[in-house]
């Protein structure tokens, strides 16, 4: 038995692994994915600098939720769909949406300078919106024959969110979430 939305989480876990977990690229490089999982981000934020959580939702916000595309307080993501979101006797889209959290710690032995940090944080996200897109999602069907079609990055926010500053204390912490939708049609 499988259901089109942890099988979405997977796809994007897959799907971003070789560009933000390069083979051949130290671990202790700031823009390496030290954690990349379907899930929450539970891990030592100590040891391991960059972590990226693919969750279906968005935990802080319960209104952010799956629906037919023609519901009208979904966000408005630009893209133009058939006229009819039902067809009688036949199949219907829905988006699917979640999003991406991101965390940079860049503490302890991982120490950036806040203009460093700024530059990592931001290439991580840059690489999450120029690769998640590009994932193709054929093949990703259900046991419940939904299948998704096409995947949308359409918003992110990252901010610093803490640390110590100083000449030699620089302790840089920034939070982030990267927020997708991917359409799937459901027979």
């Amino acid at each position: 038995m499988s259901q089109i939305v942890p099988m979405i989480l997977d796809k994007i876990v897959d799907g971003l692994t070789p560009y933000l977990q390069p083979s051949g690229e130290d671990e202790s490089f700031p823009t390496y994915a030290n954690i990349l999982k379907k899930g929450l981000l539970q891990y030592d934020k100590s040891k391991k600098m960059v972590g990226l959580g693919v969750q279906s939702g968005n935990r802080e916000d319960p209104n952010y939720r799956d629906g037919i595309v023609a519901l009208d307080d979904f966000d408005n993501i630009g893209i133009q769909y058939r006229e009819v979101a039902r067809e009688i006797g036949g199949s219907e889209l829905w988006w699917r949406r979640g999003t991406i959290e991101q965390e940079c710690f860049y503490v302890g032995p991982n120490r950036l300078s806040e203009a460093e940090a700024y530059d990592a944080a931001f290439e991580v996200q840059s690489r999450i919106l120029q690769y998640l897109p590009a994932i193709n999602m054929a093949g990703v069907e259900d046991s419940h024959g939904e299948h998704a079609i096409k995947i949308y990055a359409f918003g992110t926010t990252l901010y610093e969110s803490g640390g110590l500053s100083g000449s030699n204390l620089d302790s840089i912490l920034f939070r982030g979430k990267v927020f997708w939708a991917c359409l799937t049609e459901r027979p």
